[in-house]
């Protein structure tokens, strides 16, 4: 029987008694206490009853046509005071925000029969309530958990209450201080923190082969450090659990580990006292200044200390050297031999090249032997000549102009320059430069080719392609040419000649279809824009500027009439079909030959 087993003495609600149904019971007979009475459900498995003063038990049976089952009894007490105050609460005062499964408990209170428990805002019962011990899950905010006893009358006077506490995880340590670079086997260097609020221990690590030697566990540590970089890390902990990690990074800086790989020069050649000479290297790891020495006599003006200095020469030979340098101590010595006497020579070789030219000549190329020392060389040439390239080489390349005159050139460095070289050059007049080759070819005349005579030429040499012949003309203004059948097209070229200088080649593509006497006519063409065959050709027609063409219908009208036709008919506006032509050329006697045929329109 589930209800009430412990009534309160002069109560006035109403109670409600019942149980689990039985199978194949048709009714349930209850009896309750001496001046009980049943309100409602007599014959039911549930009843709501009114209670008095008497303590008794409350029973039920279940019936059916066959018989009558045992009984069920539950035992009331008719009572009359509240429970006690429950003891103390035993449970952990301190613990960690959001942690399962904490117990809290108390003994059980004579006459009681139930526990309400209160706790802290944010927590969370997980399991008792009611009951004498509960199980929670704690929050973030600290506070009480309190309990009272409960039964029929009410709950206890008077709760027990435990004050809990929460306690945090430490933040994040502040910066680490601490010198960042550590020279290997450096001992007795301190790294520490700000102690933080909450934390009751602090772990400490760092790079794999330095040592803690003291001070592990609290905010500050004394190290012996190693060969190998890495971070100094710390972590601030309590029961709660542990901090974020605070990293510094640390470097393990030895003696420079080799000397400057190098030290390069602003000049290779130095004249005595020369100033603004500049020496320079590529930094070198872990150094964090650098030593210079110069040889005697020798000022460094500017960078003592840095990978790039600034100084002014003086007049001994001897070694510039630098070392790079840390607070762990200093590398070997990188060394650069100068001797500020190396001067270019006061007198140079002989020109070389042509003494004779023509003018206009271009790519003729005069030059002089290398001078040891030198860094530039200075070339001139007549007023009306030109230097095309080299100027400040040996070696010059040169366009003739029309004057005669000397070349000269000088050869230098920063510390002087040489006496001048010079060759005499004499320059014969080349003759007026060519025009253009005129095309005179034609069915009647062959391949012929002229040019318009110059002054002072004596001669005209052409050339043609390889298995042409120049069958009259060689060394004239105008030639007369054959070419083997199916030649395709190739340069004429001609040169003008003096008994001392030639022109500049001219020459033009020619065509051998230019001499050809037949006429290949097309009888099909197919105007559609798409740029093949959209005009009617006639093959060599250009060969006969003197023709007369007629098209016409199948009904002998005329549509299309063209004087000195050049391959230029697109069909216009006809259409598709079949047409006719009357083609009349004049030949090479004066008279007109005539060609008729049919020509088709496709679209």
């Amino acid at each position: 029987i589930t209800g009430n087993n412990s009534v309160c003495a002069g109560n006035t609600a109403t109670l409600t008694y019942y149980v689990a149904t039985v199978n194949n019971a048709a009714e349930y007979i209850w009896t309750v206490p001496t001046g009980w009475e049943i309100l409602s459900g007599q014959g039911t498995a549930a009843i709501t009853v009114k209670s008095n003063n008497n303590t008794g038990a409350i029973s039920v049976l279940a019936k059916n046509g066959c018989g009558i089952g045992a009984s069920s009894t539950l035992p009331v007490e008719v009572t009359s005071r509240l429970p006690l105050t429950p003891g103390n609460i035993t449970g952990n005062t301190k613990v960690c925000a959001a942690t399962n499964e904490i117990t809290y408990s108390i003994g059980a209170v004579s006459g009681a029969t139930g526990y309400a428990w209160e706790v802290p805002t944010g927590w969370e019962i997980m399991a008792g309530q009611g009951t004498t011990s509960i199980k929670v899950i704690t929050g973030s905010t600290s506070g009480n958990i309190s309990v009272k006893a409960v039964n029929g009358c009410g709950n206890s006077a008077e709760a027990s209450v435990l004050a809990v506490a929460i306690t945090a995880v430490p933040e994040t340590p502040v910066a680490i201080t601490g010198e960042k670079d550590q020279c290997a086997g450096n001992s007795g260097k301190v790294y520490n923190i700000e102690g933080v609020k909450g934390a009751t221990s602090y772990t400490w690590t760092v790079p794999a082969d330095w040592v803690i030697t003291a001070g592990q566990g609290t905010n500050a540590i004394t190290i012996t450090a190693g060969s190998e970089s890495g971070n100094v890390r710390v972590v601030a902990g309590n029961t709660c659990g542990d901090s974020q990690a605070q990293l510094m990074a640390v470097s393990s800086v030895g003696i420079p580990s080799s000397a400057p790989a190098k030290i390069f020069a602003s000049d290779n050649l130095i004249c005595s006292e020369q100033t603004g000479l500049t020496y320079s290297i590529d930094p070198v790891p872990t150094a964090t200044a650098y030593a210079w020495i110069l040889p005697e006599g020798w000022t460094i003006t500017e960078g003592q200390g840095t990978t790039s200095i600034t100084v002014t020469a003086g007049t001994k030979a001897g070694n510039i050297e630098v070392k790079a340098l840390n607070g762990c101590g200093e590398s070997g010595a990188q060394l650069l031999p100068v001797d500020p006497t190396a001067t270019a020579a006061t007198v140079i070789g002989t020109i070389t090249g042509e003494t004779t030219a023509c003018s206009g000549q271009a790519g003729l190329v005069y030059a002089v032997p290398e001078v040891p020392g030198a860094t530039n060389y200075t070339w001139t040439v007549p007023q009306d000549w030109t230097i095309t390239a080299g100027q400040g080489s040996n070696t010059v390349t040169v366009t003739i102009g029309k004057t005669s005159g000397e070349i000269a050139v000088t050869a230098a460095n920063t510390c002087t320059t040489s006496l001048p070289s010079t060759l005499a050059v004499q320059v014969n007049l080349s003759p007026q430069a060519l025009s253009l080759i005129k095309e005179e070819s034609n069915p009647c005349a062959g391949l012929a080719y002229a040019v318009p005579g110059v002054d002072g030429a004596t001669a005209y040499i052409w050339t043609v392609p390889a298995g042409w012949e120049i069958v009259a003309g060689q060394g004239t203004t105008a030639i007369k040419v054959t070419a083997p059948d199916g030649s395709p097209k190739g340069l004429v070229s001609v040169v003008a000649q003096t008994p001392t200088c030639n022109t500049a080649p001219v020459s033009i593509e020619a065509n051998p279809a230019r001499a050809d006497v037949d006429l290949t006519i097309a009888n099909v063409f197919s105007p559609n824009g798409d740029g093949v065959n959209d005009k009617w050709e006639i093959v060599n027609i250009q060969n006969y500027a003197e023709n007369d063409l007629v098209i016409i219908n199948r009904w002998g009208s005329e549509v299309y009439r063209s004087k000195s036709y050049h391959n230029q008919w697109d069909g216009g506006e006809l259409s598709a079909g079949t047409y006719f032509y009357v083609l009349k050329v004049k030949v090479c006697d004066g008279s007109y030959k005539t060609h008729k045929g049919y020509v088709m329109i496709m679209k």
